[in-house]
């Protein structure tokens, strides 16, 4: 009853605040628009920002140093669209635009981000205009628009890239906003209000999967890829309750029976193949919600079955221990790889098959599931007996497509047979012969000693 009576007090003091708001803010009017785009007619950044008396273009000089994006303000529009505002310090500088943008529309208990695509409008100087890709704004009376972090496409100019030997690589940079926007709607007018809020860096991060196979190494390879995130955070976490995670996966296979060793891994040797031997399923945006107390188990393979079981939200020594109880040893560019790190989330289990097809050209076909873009939206976690619930500033990122667990000698054994017989088959029509000269060549000193006995005899 105690939370109900919380909840009504909160919609009342907002409700409230939004009608104070009505009386002394200036609200952003929608101008006549002076843009077309696909057919669209929009506003300009200008125009919507010098609606509000309050703005100064001079608060946002150029500085070709800052490569940051930063969110400045929101709108919708009467088609219940919704736009962002940001103050791009760099301007046109490097051609950088924002590529997405991380939000929640519901707080505190309802905190749940997605992560929306943005395409750019228009800008002028320092100032850009962004419209957030399919979203709807609500019909609510009041309505939330909780922004932990703005996102672009990661730029070898002037972002740090992650170390060589991880292996992976950064596609999105993630830009904190930390603020909460409120929208409330009076006498047809629309009023914003903006709060700051508090949100959970990630400071160091590597992602990776670990291959279980089902150990019968003879002609077919059936495994389990368990995709994890190993990561550090700027703010102490005792006990890490729940995490909210973003993903992008994509099938892919071998075409026809021609392609093979995409991602193989022998000892720490990548053996990587063309792409265009491959075909590919469409990219596919997950979510998933990861809590400390569930469980996973696995049996890869229908032969030679052995059961692996985890936690979805371990230590990092919780990780490596388990793995090391399965008899799975990492490779040694993971363990530095894991040095500094954290927190484990095992976010994803995807199949992979890896067979051997016998005929007239022994070939090898593969296939499994590509993870990308992985980045980590909100963070549930107990530090000193008090619980936080907040959204989480990060990277998207893809790790490599080895797997970071060594894998068993039979690759190379397996691929040492298939070059046997492909040999064979490829000097058939010439191996009568190469036996007959071969057969020659060992039969030569027999023959020569016994013509040297010969000729002993006779004399």
């Amino acid at each position: 009853m105690a939370v109900k009576i919380n909840k009504m007090f909160l919609l009342f003091v907002l409700i409230l605040s939004a009608v104070l708001v009505s009386i002394f803010a200036v609200p952003i009017y929608n101008s006549y628009a002076s843009i077309l785009i696909d057919g669209i007619e929009y506003s300009t950044v200008l125009e919507d920002l010098q609606s509000d008396s309050s703005f100064n273009v001079e608060s946002y000089p150029l500085n070709d140093k800052d490569y940051s994006l930063q969110v400045i303000q929101i709108a919708e529009s009467e088609n219940k669209e919704l736009f962002i505002y940001a103050y791009q310090p760099s301007g046109e500088i490097g051609n950088l635009t924002a590529t997405s943008i991380n939000i929640s529309t519901g707080i505190e208990e309802n905190l749940s981000y997605k992560n929306y695509k943005l395409s750019l409008l228009n800008s002028s100087g320092t100032l850009y205009k962004y419209k957030v890709e399919d979203f709807v704004v609500k019909d609510d009376a009041l309505r939330y628009y909780d922004i932990s972090s703005i996102f672009r496409e990661w730029n070898s100019d002037f972002d740090t890239d992650v170390p060589d030997y991880t292996g992976n690589n950064i596609d999105e940079v993630s830009f904190g906003v930390s603020k909460l926007y409120t929208a409330c709607t009076v006498d047809g007018e629309v009023y914003y209000n903006c709060t700051g809020t508090e949100t959970i860096v990630v400071t160091d991060k590597f992602v990776g999967f670990i291959r279980y196979t089902n150990g019968f190494p003879l002609y077919t390879v059936g495994a389990c890829d368990s995709h994890y995130i190993a990561f550090s955070t700027d703010l102490p976490i005792d006990k890490l309750l729940e995490a909210d995670v973003y993903y992008v996966s994509q099938t892919f296979k071998t075409k026809g029976s021609t392609g093979g060793g995409m991602i193989l891994s022998v000892d720490d040797e990548v053996s990587t193949m063309a792409s265009d031997n491959y075909e590919y399923g469409e990219e596919v945006e997950n979510y998933v919600t990861l809590t400390y107390d569930e469980k996973v188990e696995v049996s890869p393979g229908l032969i030679f079955q052995h059961k692996y079981e985890w936690q979805r939200i371990e230590s990092v020594e919780e990780f490596k221990q388990g793995l090391e109880d399965d008899g799975i040893e990492l490779t040694d560019d993971t363990i530095t790889s894991l040095n500094n790190k954290q927190w484990v989330l095992r976010f994803a289990e995807t199949s992979y098959s890896f067979k051997t097809i016998t005929g007239t050209f022994p070939s090898i076909s593969e296939s499994g599931t590509k993870v990308n873009d992985v980045t980590i939206l909100r963070l549930k976690f107990e530090t000193n007996g008090v619980v936080y619930n907040l959204g989480v500033v990060d990277n998207k990122q893809t790790g490599s497509p080895a797997p970071t667990n060594k894998q068993e000698d039979w690759l190379k054994k397996l691929l040492t047979i298939i070059l046997i017989v492909l040999l064979i088959i490829l000097l058939f029509p010439i191996l009568p012969s190469i036996l007959s000269f071969a057969w020659s060549v060992i039969c030569f000193p027999f023959k020569l000693i016994k013509s040297i006995f010969k000729k002993k005899d006779k004399k």
